[in-house]
């Protein structure tokens, strides 16, 4: 994860340089550290990778953008493949929860 401190100092230099709009970075998190200080100073910036649901608020991001969907808008999508590719052979039931939440939880930590 980028040092606050660097990311903050980074952002400072961009504007005292004289840039008026910021491409990049590729990371959710140095994105979230850079907004505050690029929006106070009215800076656009957009990354090319970030994808992180927080970033998408425009209160909170006025200045950022992205050319990449967000993680959930990713997510959408590989749910609705593996439903219509693997439809359940039978209803799910408030019991098979279980056994679906150990299924995505065996999947975010093996892949």
């Amino acid at each position: 994860m980028p040092c606050p401190i660097h990311v903050f100092r980074q952002g400072c230099d961009f504007v005292h340089d004289g840039i008026h709009a910021v491409v990049g970075p590729g990371f959710s998190s140095t994105s979230l550290k850079l907004s505050p200080l690029l929006g106070a100073m009215h800076v656009p910036f957009i990354s090319y990778a970030a994808t992180s649901p927080t970033l998408g608020d425009p209160t909170a991001h006025p200045f950022f953008s992205r050319v990449v969907p967000q993680d959930t808008a990713q997510a959408a999508v590989i749910v609705k493949a593996v439903c219509t590719t693997f439809p359940p052979l039978f209803p799910l039931s408030f019991f098979d929860l279980g056994l679906v939440i150990a299924v995505l939880f065996v999947a975010a930590h093996s892949c």
